[in-house]
């Protein structure tokens, strides 16, 4: 477009960032990394934001925010900081997804641009009490849980997208990228829990990396309906309560009804709904 352009954030950004982006909004940006944020600005001023997260090889995925002025929506300005995002995800070879406050405009917007779908999240924030539940067979994540812990997390994952009509195709990993993968757990080990049955592992969950709250949960659906989910989110949860978190939080497909159930009876409750889109 002409006189738009996307440049790399400065301090001097700051105050038009802030008049521009409504309060819900700007709570998100203040989440985010001033070295991953992006200005657009046309003829010189400021017109709309991009935070844009490219990991180093393609196992995991891009995540990108674009904030548009609300008075300058409808015209182009968030399709050409879409494409000039895609200019440099494109080269990593990676999948990449966002997300945002509910919003059927902001879905129609990802749906314009290429994104294969969106789907509604539900973030839910726990009480902060100890939960009273058996934690037998849960144990710290270690390297010699490698591949089969994670790979449990993979397959449910995609399972369950496919279970409630989402669209999506576990990746196959390349030797550089197992390792890659392998690293990252290994690295980030302690925060990471194994649930074992008799010896063998059928599930694995984790924290945030802020210690925000729980990040990840599966169980191999063999296992499903004997009460393994509730015990080992629960263990998760206690964890991240011991740990300073106050109220632990987490997020759930809307549809994922069978987690929901689970997250509800150890003191989940919804505090609001986000969108999720994502392109493969």
């Amino acid at each position: 477009m002409n006189n738009l352009l996307l440049r790399k954030y400065e301090e001097a950004d700051e105050q038009s960032i802030a008049q521009i982006t409504e309060p819900d909004y700007y709570e998100k940006y203040k989440e985010f990394s001033k070295q991953s944020i992006s200005v657009a600005e046309k003829d010189g001023i400021i017109v709309g934001w991009l935070h844009l997260y490219v990991p180093d090889n393609s196992l995991y995925s891009c995540f990108l925010f674009i904030y548009v002025s609300s008075v300058l929506r409808r015209s182009g300005i968030g399709t050409f900081i879409y494409n000039e995002a895609k200019k440099q995800i494109e080269p990593s070879g990676c999948n990449w997804w966002s997300s945002y406050l509910e919003s059927k405009e902001a879905d129609l917007f990802a749906l314009s641009v290429g994104f294969d779908y969106t789907n509604t999240n539900f973030y839910l924030v726990h009480s902060g009490e100890i939960i009273d539940i058996p934690s037998e067979g849960i144990r710290e994540y270690t390297d010699d849980d490698y591949p089969a812990a994670p790979d449990i997390w993979s397959h449910e994952y995609a399972d369950m997208h496919i279970r409630i009509g989402l669209p999506y195709v576990i990746k196959e990993r390349t030797e550089e990228e197992r390792a890659a993968e392998r690293k990252d757990y290994k690295d980030n080990q302690k925060s990471y829990y194994v649930l074992e049955d008799n010896g063998i592992i059928i599930g694995i969950g984790g924290l945030f990396d802020d210690n925000s709250g729980m990040g990840m949960l599966a169980v191999d659906r063999t296992y499903v309906g004997k009460g393994y989910g509730t015990k080992l989110a629960a263990y998760i949860t206690n964890e991240c309560i011991r740990r300073g978190c106050k109220n632990p939080c987490t997020y759930c497909e809307s549809n994922n009804a069978n987690a929901m159930h689970i997250y509800k009876k150890i003191g989940y409750v919804e505090k609001s709904r986000e969108s999720v889109a994502l392109h493969h």
